[in-house]
């Protein structure tokens, strides 16, 4: 049992957990921008992760459409994935117990390098692991803090003059104008350019201007367009491109090709912004502090 405990405690399964963790948040990453598995990942960030482990749908459709010209290639790739909802449940439950393995070690090695501290005898490496647990955990606060406190809000598939968006806080977003650009005759402003569907087909820049009105009274009047958005206070105004949405099959063939306006708030990014590179560097330093992870030159 001893053995146990000082093996939970251990330096070495802190290390070893840290990178699985690296790693497997790496992979996160990946997935929640896959245009397969993107949707799953955003459908649980929208949820409290509890619920989201035992009440998200047991089915997810593959996402292809007989309508792009690509749809046997894809048909093919995709036949061999696992579903969505599977890859990201296994993908949650392993962050999970990465997470808890993480607790345990710190749980039964904190008594140690605080004692060590205090009789200074921690190590540069000791301080590093210690570091890299701290810094670890105000990043889950991070996420945790987008999860509570959170807003994510989108529109129409394609999006419409007058469409309001009810947003907590007693705010809302209507949508005032839409103007088309022509490549030719109004070239788009900086950072403005034409994007192409899967199934090639051609969409010119789009402004959409809208209006944020708090308890009725209009409190913001902005203009996002296709790669510009618009902030107001702390309230981030996107418009989607229908290439970059998940299930363009079902948008495509139901409701038409067009943008989408969406709203977010995001309220754990900096938090996530400033402690997560500390963390990776802390990893890094460790590497480099450690002779096995080192080549001589």
């Amino acid at each position: 049992m001893k053995r146990f405990v000082r093996i939970l405690g251990s330096l070495e399964l802190t290390l070893i957990l840290m990178l699985l963790v690296s790693v497997w948040f790496a992979l996160g990453a990946v997935l929640a921008v896959s245009s397969q598995y993107g949707n799953t990942m955003r459908s649980l960030n929208d949820q409290l992760v509890g619920k989201s482990l035992f009440e998200l749908p047991r089915s997810w459709d593959k996402i292809w459409s007989s309508s792009f010209n690509w749809v046997q290639i894809q048909r093919e790739i995709v036949a061999g994935f696992p579903s969505p909802e599977r890859t990201v449940r296994t993908w949650l439950w392993g962050a999970f117990a990465l997470a808890f393995l993480l607790g345990m070690n710190l749980l039964f090695g904190i008594r140690h390098w605080v004692a060590d501290f205090f009789r200074r005898r921690l190590d540069l490496k000791r301080f590093l692991l210690l570091c890299m647990h701290v810094l670890f955990g105000v990043v889950l606060v991070g996420h945790l803090v987008s999860a509570l406190w959170g807003v994510k809000a989108v529109g129409q598939v394609p999006v419409r003059v007058r469409e309001r968006i009810e947003l907590p806080g007693r705010l809302a977003l209507e949508v005032d104008g839409i103007e088309v650009l022509d490549a030719k005759d109004a070239p788009g402003r900086e950072g403005e350019r034409v994007w192409m569907t899967p199934d090639r087909y051609v969409r010119q820049p789009v402004r959409v201007k809208y209006t944020i009105y708090e308890e009725g009274r209009p409190v913001h009047r902005g203009e996002v367009g296709t790669f510009l958005p618009d902030t107001s206070g702390n309230l981030r105004v996107t418009l989607i491109p229908f290439s970059f949405r998940s299930q363009v099959s079902h948008d495509f063939v139901g409701k038409g090709v067009g943008p989408q306006i969406a709203v977010t708030r995001n309220p754990g990014v900096p938090i996530m912004a400033i402690f997560q590179p500390l963390w990776i560097l802390c990893l890094l330093a460790y590497l480099l502090a450690t002779p096995r992870f080192r080549t001589d030159s």
